[in-house]
């Protein structure tokens, strides 16, 4: 039971992580941008509430359903698959 909490918790703080960059991003190129992300997240997120699934309602916000922004968060390096170094630990 405490590994499907701590799961859960987990993919909740990526998808957090990830709206918090889509934020970020968007404040660094100024208010009218971050306004504007601001009333996106409101319309495609929060407005529908339960009525959108929501790893679609994710999707449809980020554009892609990915961990790269908690990846970052949490301090850990892409690892390339395909440089010097690529297949060792």
């Amino acid at each position: 039971m405490y590994e499907a909490v701590y799961y859960a918790y987990l993919w909740s703080d990526m998808l957090a992580a990830d709206i918090y960059a889509m934020l970020e991003a968007a404040a660094a190129d100024g208010a009218p941008t971050l306004t504007a992300a601001g009333a996106r997240l409101r319309r495609v997120v929060l407005a529908p509430a339960a009525a959108t699934p929501p790893a679609a309602a994710f999707t449809a916000l980020i554009g892609r359903p990915a961990a790269d922004a908690m990846m970052r968060y949490y301090g850990f390096a892409q690892r390339r698959l395909d440089g010097p170094g690529a297949g060792r630990r």
